[in-house]
């Protein structure tokens, strides 16, 4: 007859993982991994970071934004400095904040935002006389200052989320707005 193999004593599977084996599991049942989606900002968000969506442009979604500021600003009534302060103050709140959510949506100074265009390119013919001439003189400075970032422009992209992608335009706005002033002193521009 066959010989009666002796059960072997074994520790139960709790006991042997020490203390911890009462803890919960580290996995929660009720959350799927469908549950761990991007985030995508709402439309409001992307309509505003994307300039009109002129940011999903697939060449020079930069110079495509500032093309649609150019087309806000040739249809804007004379502005007060009041108005042209209040549009600048709000542009940048807003700018930061649309920004940042586009940052969170699409990683670092993602190209698809360009709100900080507009503000740029706003900067850039604040507080001068308004007209399609000086609009298009404003876009060129701008655009060609917004590329070549001359300090401390380049040095403020490095700002922490929205402000960083904002602050920098706003520079090069500063710079092309100082341009526009030099040249409406030498030039009689329409």
């Amino acid at each position: 007859m066959l010989a009666e193999i002796p059960e072997r004593k074994t520790k139960k599977p709790h006991q042997s993982l020490g203390h911890n084996a009462s803890r919960k599991p580290l996995v929660n049942p009720k959350i799927s991994m469908t549950d761990f989606r991007p985030y995508k900002p709402r439309f409001f968000v992307r309509l505003i970071a994307t300039g009109f969506f002129s940011g999903y442009s697939v060449f020079a979604p930069g110079t495509a934004g500032s093309l649609v500021a150019l087309a806000i600003y040739c249809l804007l009534p004379p502005l007060t400095a009041w108005m042209w302060c209040t549009l600048l103050v709000g542009l940048f709140l807003v700018g930061i904040y649309a920004s940042r959510a586009g940052e969170k949506a699409w990683g670092k100074d993602p190209k698809y935002v360009v709100i900080d265009e507009f503000l740029g390119f706003f900067v850039t013919v604040s507080l001068l006389p308004q007209s399609v001439f000086l609009g298009i003189v404003g876009f060129v400075a701008f655009r060609i200052l917004d590329i070549i970032k001359p300090p401390p422009a380049r040095q403020a992209e490095a700002l922490p989320g929205g402000l960083g992608i904002v602050a920098d335009d706003v520079i090069a706005g500063i710079y092309g707005h100082l341009i526009l002033r030099g040249l409406l002193m030498v030039v009689n521009i329409p």
